[in-house]
């Protein structure tokens, strides 16, 4: 453990009086998305793999058009529904992901006006929740903002630059960004082995 810096919180852990975002560790996230669930469960798994790869909120999945997503591009257009101005994201996403999304496009008959997601947001809930119960999950972290949270901490534990992570979830401000640096690991030592002089 570095000498300047505490190591990583653990999923829901508080810092003081504030209480930091659950998430799901990568291990835990392998879980989730297991053979078994994509196999028993088609739809709790694709759900689970958007809200993952995408970092977004459950009622902007929702609302989510078959047209608004560029498979040329590989990129997903958002409307960012907790922000007044009508501010619109793109969110990038690969090769692998594109067939998973072209396959459930193509098995629901969907065309470009129809939402990616015809359900209700107390269904999308049930079908996180069954991910979780599959995968072993069963200490209150069954929810799609969870997801969310995942999302974050995966890309800063890669040294994703804090900006552009603001700018992928949504944020207004980098302040409501900057809550997940507390549960990264963030040791400078490790981090100075990697540069580069």
């Amino acid at each position: 453990m570095s000498p300047f810096l505490p190591q990583a919180r653990s999923p829901g852990e508080s810092s003081g009086s504030r209480k930091l975002p659950k998430y799901f560790t990568y291990s835990e996230i392998k879980k989730l998305l297991s053979h078994r669930l994509k196999t028993d469960d088609p739809n709790a798994y694709y759900l689970t793999t958007f809200l993952w790869r995408t970092g977004v909120r459950v009622s902007e999945a929702l609302a989510v058009k078959v047209g608004d997503i560029n498979f040329v591009d590989h990129s997903i257009r958002i409307l960012t529904l907790k922000r007044k101005d009508g501010h619109v994201r793109y969110i990038p996403f690969n090769g692998e992901f594109s067939g998973l999304t072209l396959a459930w496009i193509q098995k629901h008959n969907l065309v470009a006006t129809d939402k990616l997601f015809s359900i209700s947001r107390k269904t999308a809930y049930n079908w996180i929740a069954t991910a979780c119960i599959k995968a072993g999950i069963n200490d209150g972290r069954a929810h799609p903002q969870t997801l969310r949270h995942s999302f974050a901490v995966n890309l800063l534990s890669q040294n994703f630059p804090t900006s552009i992570l603001k700018e992928l979830l949504g944020h207004a401000t980098l302040s409501q960004t900057l809550i997940y640096t507390q549960l990264v690991d963030t040791d400078p030592l490790k981090l100075f082995k990697g540069l580069k002089f």
